[in-house]
């Protein structure tokens, strides 16, 4: 028994081999939350090929926010909308510890740097809990509303094709997931993946 004994601690261990890939449901969009459930547990050893994206797309993520805005104050009034991105910006200008250093600008170019630079600093400010309410109320605004299609080609082509040709359902998260599912299939085809993604987005 006591050879048996060092014969199985002496065995050695088979290290396991992984690959990561980035879909929507590996892929963190806007901030990291720690309480978040792994999507994958190895041990010690093991490898992992991890398909990366880049933590912004300022032409899809950022942009799906604020034409998402722009649709609710032309639907609703500033009085009624949420103002997220005022919220936002305000947030950015009271702790502008995250993109002081990368912004070198001022006045009208220094806004512009906020919310569209390639830099996306913008990311950082997601979870704070006025900009979380102000979100949670543009999508609660945009659901309780029906979405003129004329205002929604305006704003977001692309998410209007989709509705049209019955691929998508016009409510609010549903368009900007639609924003990064396109940004995961522009990086699952620079990878050679052809069904990381798919083409078609559930209503939410």
């Amino acid at each position: 028994m006591r050879f048996l004994l060092i014969f199985a601690l002496a065995a050695p261990t088979f290290a396991a081999d992984y690959k990561l890939k980035a879909t929507p449901s590996t892929v963190a969009w806007g901030y990291y939350w720690s309480q978040a459930k792994p999507v994958l547990r190895i041990k010690s050893g093991d490898t992992v090929e991890i398909q990366t994206m880049l933590t912004n797309s300022p032409e899809r993520l950022t942009a799906a926010g604020v034409a998402q805005d722009q649709i609710e104050s032309e639907l609703l009034g500033p009085e009624r909308a949420s103002r997220l991105r005022h919220t936002i910006l305000a947030a950015m200008t009271a702790e502008p510890k995250y993109w002081k250093r990368y912004y070198g600008s001022s006045g009208l170019q220094l806004a512009i740097d906020s919310q569209y630079s390639l830099s996306d600093r913008i990311r950082y400010y997601w979870p704070q809990p006025a900009v979380v309410a102000a979100l949670d109320r543009l999508l609660a605004n945009l659901d309780a509303n029906p979405l003129p299609l004329a205002l929604l080609s305006q704003y977001l082509p692309e998410e209007y094709r989709a509705v049209r040709e019955g691929r998508l359902s016009p409510n609010a998260r549903g368009l900007a997931m639609h924003h990064v599912e396109r940004v995961l299939r522009q990086y699952a085809s620079a990878c050679g993946q052809t069904n990381g993604t798919s083409d078609d987005l559930s209503a939410a």
